[in-house]
């Protein structure tokens, strides 16, 4: 394990027993997990808008991502009204789209997203906590 172990002595006094294995802490792991399977440097630079009704969802997602690529620019909305606006102001590469949001929700979002050509190529991952108010049919 690549370890050390040192043994301090003294007569009458007692034994010391020193064992050090150089493991990362868990959040270390994880870290060091997702840097290996996840190029971080992908993101350089990518205009991302983080679409979700519940503003801490949407702070989690955004600490993660500056946590592994500070050049990220990210624009955040509440509702598929916002992701619309948003989209018809600005130039994204990638929309995390919780799907059940109030006012316009991620799925009737995502149809009128693809009906428009020039955003045929927006790199979408949908997402959400609750299906509570969404039937199979929907998906």
């Amino acid at each position: 394990m690549d370890g050390t172990i040192d043994i301090k002595s003294k007569l009458g006094k007692g034994t010391q027993f020193i064992i050090t294995i150089p493991f990362l802490n868990a959040s270390q792991q994880v870290t060091e997990t997702i840097k290996k399977a996840i190029n971080p440097e992908l993101l350089n630079h990518k205009h991302i808008l983080i679409a979700d009704d519940i503003m801490e969802n949407r702070l989690v997602a955004k600490e993660v991502l500056h946590y592994f690529n500070k050049t990220v620019v990210i624009y955040e909305a509440e509702n598929g009204k916002e992701v619309l606006d948003i989209l018809s102001k600005q130039k994204l590469d990638i929309l995390f789209i919780d799907l059940d949001m109030p006012i316009l929700n991620g799925l009737e979002t995502l149809h009128k997203i693809r009906k428009i050509k020039k955003y045929h190529s927006l790199k979408i991952i949908g997402n959400t906590a609750s299906l509570s108010s969404m039937t199979k049919e929907e998906f």
